[in-house]
């Protein structure tokens, strides 16, 4: 077996095997690969030391995350290990393996580009597909208005929709972090259940957030045969009609971005004096579970923020989504959402069995 050590290499070599309908020659993904592949790295990419890469798709586990970031030993992460080859074999998209993503935000905290990520969550297949439609078309007219030339892109064929924004040069990562956040919170009036992630998702890099996250590039999805769609205002488009929208974009004026945003800081406390206040955990205790962890630690990490956070009596549904922020975050590589939600989960039910303590009093969760 091949380990991710040596994922650079296969990435060079396309794999034909078990080559579907959409892999043959007329695929204009693929003939123009090389086109997508320099457009790519004149416009989208932040950082060239590190990228979202995906597992082949016979040595992925059901149930298990199959996406990582690359290369996958830290002491071969160095600009320029992302090369124009690797780009260009994710257009071809041979195999499902030879697919990656672009991080958010560079090494000098800048972004040239922000994306919505309108997911697909839920049971009620047929209703999430079309509002996510609905919120996606009206969040692309907005984007219009404001002046910007926006992307929209059908990004699994199953009602999940990506919103593209390319800046025409970098800007602050905390600019751009701030107005993309602020953008989405109308999603509520937009028919949504919940706020869709927005990329970048964190304000900056630093020595505790080292890399941030990513998104897969347009193209083929990473696990069901479908190649992204283009949205004209009118209709979708596909395969040749489609590159060519892409490759037609130039970039947005950052001056389309407010720089008032950057100001406008949604963490509580940041700049101004923070009250006295006495903690039942040390500093050092926060500080070390919210550097993140890595492989092989990670869930009794979990359990441990779970822990601390439920016996301070932050309602469960706070805890699961701060887990999952936290998770996305800071551990290298991140586990799977599903786990994260489900561990919360199981942790509240199992408390739960306790004897009911008075409202002055705290319940320690066991972890």
């Amino acid at each position: 077996m091949v380990s991710l050590a040596n994922r650079e290499i296969e990435n060079k070599t396309p794999a034909r095997n078990g080559r579907t309908m959409l892999d043959l020659t007329g695929n204009a993904w693929q003939r123009e690969a090389g086109q997508l592949a320099q457009w790519t790295q004149g416009r989208l990419v932040n950082r060239t030391d590190v990228y979202g890469s995906y597992l082949p798709s016979e040595r992925r586990t059901a149930g298990k995350c199959n996406s990582y970031t690359a290369p996958a030993h830290l002491h071969n992460r160095r600009p320029g290990v992302l090369t124009a080859d690797i780009i260009e074999e994710h257009y071809r998209g041979y195999d499902q393996g030879n697919l990656i993503g672009l991080h958010a935000i560079s090494p000098e905290c800048t972004c040239r580009w922000f994306l919505v990520d309108i997911d697909q969550h839920g049971d009620d297949q047929t209703a999430l597909a079309a509002a996510n439609a609905k919120a996606a078309f009206a969040w692309h007219a907005d984007l219009q208005q404001r002046g910007f030339h926006p992307l929209l892109l059908d990004s699994n064929g199953r009602g999940g929709f990506h919103l593209l924004v390319v800046l025409s040069e970098p800007v602050a990562s905390q600019q751009v972090h701030s107005f993309a956040t602020q953008f989405v919170q109308d999603y509520a009036a937009r028919g949504l259940s919940q706020v869709p992630e927005v990329f970048p998702k964190q304000a900056d890099v630093n020595e505790k957030c080292r890399y941030g996250n990513w998104v897969r590039l347009p193209g083929r999805h990473h696990t069901r045969d479908h190649w992204t769609k283009v949205w004209d205002g009118t209709r979708w488009l596909e395969d040749q009609a489609a590159v060519e929208a892409i490759l037609s974009v130039t970039g947005d004026l950052p001056d389309l971005i407010p720089a008032s945003a950057c100001n406008q800081s949604r963490r509580v406390g940041v700049g101004l004096a923070r009250p006295p206040y006495v903690s039942a955990y040390g500093t050092d205790d926060w500080l070390e579970i919210l550097q993140g962890t890595g492989p092989g630690n990670r869930h009794d990490t979990l359990l441990r923020l779970a822990g601390m956070l439920l016996g301070k009596r932050v309602p469960p549904e706070v805890v699961e989504e701060l887990c999952v922020i936290w998770n996305e975050a800071r551990n290298d590589p991140p586990r799977e959402e599903e786990h994260i939600r489900q561990t919360v989960q199981d942790l509240v039910q199992r408390d739960l069995s306790t004897p009911t303590v008075l409202c002055s009093q705290t319940r320690v969760y066991r972890v």
